[in-house]
């Protein structure tokens, strides 16, 4: 079990002045780092306390507000044009699948929490991962397939986040979870539910076969190795630059930050305010 520590006293300015004086004293910047992401590690001690709380849970629900509202622009706004009646029931279909995947996920996680724990930080996470998961499938797939598409993203969310966890990811934001869980459920879709005569419709200008199409449909698996040729250089492209970059910044030296000032909390060295006076870490000597 991941434990909630003491309140520390490190959030005065004394105590704060003691840590930097303790570092200086000891020349020390490393810190402990036994427990350590595969690559550049988490900050110092993040896997001997609990999740850190939010500090304005209202505001993350707006935020979410804002961003499914933002969606309907990304997903509707991908047909580019209403020159015809396919558009106009395209619009309608992506407008309906964009609704009612993400209400799905979200809901999903409030059902299955709701029995241990209420938890709105989780339901705002899984109904992002609702909107990923629509993304890729929105136009070619019926309304009513929205409903398992929804239950599949928050189950994708839901193993992704826990595997972060297990590999010492440090992810706050479950950024991981919701975009790759999400993408993935969104990939599957794709290749399960597809609908040939709405892909047909949709890019009529490129003249697809009937034989494209999802496996509930044609059970041909055309669809599944375009899916994942895509996906490959996709997660290739990504890793490949998202490593280089982050090495480079971390032989650098410009990643991280000193270890005193993390012991203090950026909020403190950096800021000069305190965000979390109710929930601070444990002294460590």
């Amino acid at each position: 079990m991941i434990r909630r520590p003491p309140r520390s006293t490190l959030s005065s300015s004394s105590a704060a002045s003691d840590v930097y004086k303790r570092q200086d004293e000891s020349g020390d910047e490393s810190g402990d780092e036994t427990r350590i992401s595969k690559f550049f590690g988490s900050w110092t001690h993040r896997w001997d306390v609990e999740d850190i709380p939010p500090t304005n849970k209202p505001y993350v629900v707006i935020g979410c507000i804002f961003l499914w509202y933002g969606w309907y622009g990304f997903n509707v706004g991908s047909v580019q044009t209403l020159s015809s009646n396919n558009d106009f029931h395209a619009i309608t279909r992506i407008s309906i699948s964009t609704t009612l995947c993400p209400s799905v996920s979200a809901l999903t996680a409030f059902a299955l929490k709701s029995y241990i724990r209420w938890d709105v930080m989780q339901m705002m996470s899984a109904g992002v991962a609702g909107l990923v998961a629509i993304s890729a499938p929105c136009a070619v797939v019926h309304p009513a397939f929205s409903i398992p598409i929804g239950i599949m993203a928050f189950g994708f969310h839901k193993f992704f986040r826990y595997l972060a966890v297990a590999c010492w990811v440090d992810d706050p934001v479950d950024a991981f979870a919701v975009h790759f869980g999400g993408g993935l459920a969104g990939f599957l879709a794709v290749v399960f539910f597809a609908d040939a005569s709405l892909i047909a419709q949709v890019y009529a200008n490129r003249q697809y076969s009937s034989d494209v199409g999802g496996l509930f449909y044609v059970g041909y698996p055309y669809l599944f190795f375009m899916q994942l040729l895509g996906g490959l250089c996709l997660v290739g492209w990504s890793a490949l630059w998202s490593f280089s970059f982050f090495w480079t910044m971390n032989r650098a030296g410009k990643l991280r930050i000193r270890f005193a000032d993390e012991q203090v909390g950026v909020d403190i060295s950096k800021e000069h305010g305190e965000a979390y006076p109710y929930f601070s870490l444990k002294k460590h000597r």
